[in-house]
């Protein structure tokens, strides 16, 4: 994935360019999801800020620390997902 770091990486250094990197992710993820041509809902309406993601990605990455930080973002994204489902 285009700029996106290692989870390993995010761990040691956690940098404010990892961070933009996985902000700017979840919200094009969050701009192209439609279901039957809709957007039902906000998923990342859930969150109240985006230190919430970074702990979850935080957390996400000392438990995996060999996978990549996009493959976090977007696990993270599918759980907001399902918090929502009508």
């Amino acid at each position: 994935m285009f700029g996106g770091a290692d989870c390993g990486t995010w761990v040691k250094q956690g940098s404010t360019a990892d961070k933009a990197w996985v902000i700017g992710y979840l919200s094009a993820l969050n701009a192209a999801w439609v279901i039957d041509g809709k957007r039902p809902y906000d998923p990342l309406g859930s969150l109240s800020s985006a230190d919430q993601a970074f702990l979850w990605m935080d957390n996400y990455c000392r438990s995996k620390p060999l996978s990549q930080v996009s493959a976090g973002a977007r696990q993270l994204f599918q759980e907001l997902v399902k918090r929502k489902q009508p």
